[in-house]
C-alpha cells in the first residue's frame, strides 16, 4: 500500500499537534523506515509505498518481540491477532508462533473460550529472603 507524505504529516498533526517540531520528527521517522528498507520514497519523496515485512523465523527472536510487544500494550493477545498487532511493523513471523511461545519462559498460552488461544505474561514469583 502507499500514500501521500503530505497524509502522513497531516494525521501526525491530529495526533500530536500543528507544530514545527511534530513535521520534523515525522520527517525523520519517515527517512529512518526507508532507511531500515521498510517503505521506500517516490515521486521525489512525496509519497511512501510499503516494502514487504522482515520475516523472523527464530524462535527466540520471535518471543523476545512478542514479549516486548505484551510488556508495552500491557494485556494480553489473541493468538491470531497477535501477528496483526502494529507495534509489531515491520516484522513476519514465518516460524511457528505457538511453538515459540510454548518453549518461552517469558509466555504461556491460555484457553479463553472454545478456539481462542491468548498469549501472556508468565507470571513470575519472586522469593524473599
Amino acid at each position: 500500500s502507499d500514500c501521500a507524505t503530505a497524509e502522513v504529516h497531516r494525521r501526525m498533526s491530529e495526533l500530536y499537534g500543528e507544530r514545527e517540531g511534530t513535521r520534523r520528527t515525522t520527517n525523520v521517522v519517515i527517512q529512518t523506515q526507508a532507511s531500515w528498507g521498510v517503505i521506500e520514497r517516490v515521486e521525489t519523496g512525496k509519497r511512501v509505498i510499503r516494502l514487504a515485512s522482515i520475516q523472523i523465523e527464530d524462535g527466540a527472536l520471535i518471543a523476545w518481540l512478542v514479549e516486548a510487544a505484551l510488556r508495552s500494550i500491557g494485556k494480553s493477545v489473541s493468538i491470531t491477532a497477535l501477528p496483526s498487532l502494529p507495534i509489531l511493523f515491520p516484522f513476519a513471523f514465518t516460524g511457528s508462533l505457538a511453538y515459540a511461545i510454548a518453549r518461552s519462559d517469558a509466555l504461556m498460552l491460555r484457553n479463553e473460550g472454545p478456539g481462542n488461544q491468548v498469549v501472556a505474561l508468565r507470571e513470575t514469583v519472586l522469593s524473599v529472603p
